[in-house]
C-alpha cells in the first residue's frame, strides 16, 4: 500500500469520528493538501504562504504538470467522498487531531478572500477550483449556522427579567390584605350583648341550681348575666403589648372562653345527698389532708384546685364508699399533677403518702377508672387564673394576692360555696383581702377585670367566707399553712378581722335572726 493511500485512509477515519458536517469538510480539505504535497515537492520548491514571487520563474511545462497533478487529486477526492458511508465511530487512529474552532473557519475564509485578490496564475486557479469543490452546497446556510453558533456562546442577559422584590407580593394596602383590629377592644362582645339588657329583664333569665331555698335570691344575683359597665374603666392590657408572654391582644377572648367553660365543669352542689356513707365534714377532712400532702410535695397552687374539682365531679357521677375516699383523693391529686406540673412526682410517692393503705396498682387502676368516668375532661377554668386577672387592677399587690389565695382555698374546702363558679370565688377573695388590708373601694377597674361583678353582688357571697373565718378552726393544715410569714400570716389576721366585722356582712333579716338566737 502506497503512502498516499495510507494517508487518505487515515484522514477518512478521522473524518468519520467527527459528527459536525462543517468540521468534516475542513478535515477533508486538509487531507487533500497532504496528498498533493509529494507532487509539489518533487517538481519544485513550494512557494511560501501568500508569496507568489517564485511562481513566475517556473517554466510553462512545470505549471502544466502541477495543474494536472492537482486536478487528478481533486477527482480522486470527489470519488472517495461519494463512495464513503457513515460508520458507527468504532474506527481507531494513531494520529491526534484537534477540532478547529469557528474563529479558525473565519480566518480561513478571510485568507481565501485575500488570496483571491492576488494576480491570477496557474497555482491560484487550482486553489480556487479546489475551494469551490470543497465549499458546502448551501453556503448561506453554513454561514448562518456559523453565526448562530457564535451567537449562542454569548451570554443572553435579556432572557432573565429582573423584577423588583415588591412585585411578587402585590398588596394594594395593608388594610385590604390584613385587617388589623385594635389590640384590646374597648368592650368585650359579651359585654355588648349584656349592655342591651336592662335590669328590668333579670327575671326572664333562667335560674341556676342552688344548694338551699334560703339562698335563692343570693345565688340568682350571682349567676345572672353579668352587667354592662356603667363607668369607663382603664384599659390596662395596653401596658403589656410589648410583652409577648402576656398575650394582651387575646386576653379578653381567653377569659371570655373561660367564663363559658365554667358551667361545664361545675359539680352538683347537692351530690352528697346521693352518697350512702359520706358526709360533708368527711369531704373537708379529705381536702385538708390533700392540702398537707400538696405542701409536702411542693406542687403548684393550680394542682390543688384542679384535684378538688376532679373529686367533686367524680363523686357527682359515682357513689364512693368510706374506705375508698382516700384513694379517690390521692388519685385526683396524681391526675392534677400530671396535668399541671412540669415534673410531677413519682407514683411511689403518692403510694407512700397513703400510709400503706393503697399500693401503686390500686392508684393506677383508680386513675384509669376516673378518667373514663370524667371522659378525660381536665380543662377546668382554674380560679387562680381569675385571681391573677383581678390582680392587674390591684397593681399586682403581693400581700392582697396572698390573702386572696388563702380565701380561694377556703372556698374549695367549704361546701357552702360549691355552687358558685370559680370567677365568683376569685372576685370574693380579692374583695375580702382588700377590705381587710384597708385598700381603696371596689372601683370600675376591679369590676371589669373581675368579670363584671359589682360590690353588691360580691358582698352577698362574701358573707359565707366571713362566717367561716369567724367560726372555730376546722381545717388545721390549711390554717397553719397560711399562718407562716411566707403568706404574711394571712390566716391569723383574717381570723381576728372576721370576729370583729362578720355582722356587717349580714342582711337586716339575718341580723335579727342572730340577735334572737343569742338571746
Amino acid at each position: 500500500m502506497s503512502t498516499a493511500q495510507r494517508t487518505t485512509r487515515t484522514s477518512r477515519k478521522v473524518a468519520d469520528e467527527n459528527p459536525d458536517p462543517v468540521t468534516a469538510r475542513i478535515t477533508r480539505a486538509k487531507s487533500v493538501n497532504t496528498t498533493a504535497a509529494p507532487t509539489t515537492v518533487t517538481d519544485r520548491r513550494r512557494a511560501a504562504l501568500e508569496d507568489l514571487s517564485n511562481v513566475n520563474k517556473t517554466s510553462a511545462t512545470g505549471s502544466a504538470k502541477l495543474l494536472l497533478a492537482k486536478t487528478k487529486t481533486k477527482e480522486s477526492t470527489l470519488t472517495s467522498i461519494k463512495a464513503r458511508k457513515p460508520t458507527n465511530g468504532t474506527a481507531t487512529t494513531t494520529t491526534t487531531t484537534t477540532k478547529p474552532t469557528i474563529n479558525n473557519n473565519t480566518s480561513n475564509e478571510n485568507t481565501a478572500s485575500t488570496t483571491a485578490q492576488k494576480p491570477s496564475s496557474a497555482l491560484t486557479t487550482a486553489s480556487k477550483a479546489t475551494r469551490k469543490l470543497l465549499q458546502p452546497v448551501n453556503a448561506k446556510s453554513s454561514t448562518t449556522t456559523t453565526k448562530t453558533a457564535t451567537e449562542d456562546r454569548k451570554p443572553k442577559l435579556q432572557t432573565i427579567e429582573l423584577k423588583p422584590k415588591s412585585q411578587p407580593l402585590e398588596l394594594k394596602s395593608k388594610s385590604q390584605s390584613i385587617e388589623l383590629k385594635p389590640s384590646v377592644s374597648t368592650a368585650r362582645p359579651s359585654l355588648k350583648r349584656r349592655a342591651e339588657d336592662d335590669e328590668e329583664n333579670d327575671e326572664n333569665e333562667p335560674p341556676v341550681k342552688t344548694t338551699a331555698t334560703s339562698k335563692d335570691t343570693v345565688e340568682k344575683d350571682v349567676h345572672v348575666a353579668k352587667r354592662s359597665r356603667t363607668v369607663l374603666w382603664d384599659d390596662l392590657d395596653t401596658e403589656d403589648l410589648d410583652d409577648p408572654l402576656m398575650v394582651a391582644e387575646y386576653a379578653d377572648d381567653i377569659f371570655d372562653y373561660l367564663y363559658e367553660l365554667e358551667p361545664k365543669y361545675m359539680p352538683n352542689p347537692n351530690y352528697m345527698d346521693d352518697q350512702n356513707e359520706l358526709e360533708w365534714h368527711q369531704r373537708g377532712v379529705l381536702l385538708d389532708w390533700l392540702v398537707e400532702v400538696h405542701a409536702k410535695l411542693h406542687l403548684l397552687p393550680e394542682t390543688l384546685f384542679l384535684a378538688t374539682n376532679i373529686i367533686d365531679r367524680f363523686m357527682t357521677l359515682r357513689v364512693v364508699n368510706l374506705d375508698k375516699i382516700q384513694l379517690v383523693g390521692v388519685t385526683a391529686l396524681l391526675l392534677a399533677a400530671k396535668y399541671e406540673e412540669v415534673f410531677p412526682p413519682a407514683l411511689n410517692h403518692f403510694a407512700y403518702l397513703t400510709g400503706g393503705n393503697f399500693d401503686e396498682s390500686d392508684i393506677l387502676g383508680a386513675e384509669k377508672f376516673m378518667l373514663q368516668i370524667l371522659e378525660f375532661e381536665m380543662s377546668y377554668p382554674n380560679p387562680l387564673n381569675f385571681l391573677r386577672r383581678i390582680s392587674k387592677a390591684d397593681n399586682y399587690d403581693v400581700q392582697s394576692r396572698s390573702f386572696g389565695k388563702y380565701f380561694l382555698e377556703i372556698a374549695i374546702i367549704d361546701h357552702h360555696m360549691i355552687s358558685y363558679p370559680p370567677s365568683v370565688h376569685a372576685a370574693m377573695s380579692m374583695y375580702i383581702a382588700r377590705t381587710i388590708l384597708k385598700r381603696p373601694e371596689w372601683d370600675a377597674n376591679l369590676v371589669h377585670y373581675s368579670g363584671d361583678y359589682s360590690e353588691k353582688t360580691v358582698r352577698k357571697v362574701a358573707k359565707h367566707l366571713v362566717r367561716y373565718l369567724a367560726s372555730p378552726v376546722e381545717h388545721e393544715a390549711l390554717f397553719k399553712k397560711y399562718a407562716s410569714k411566707r403568706y404574711f400570716k394571712a390566716s391569723l389576721i383574717a381570723r381576728q378581722w372576721a370576729k370583729a366585722n362578720w355582722r356587717s356582712f349580714l342582711s337586716d333579716d339575718e341580723k335579727k335572726e342572730t340577735t334572737t338566737s343569742t338571746a
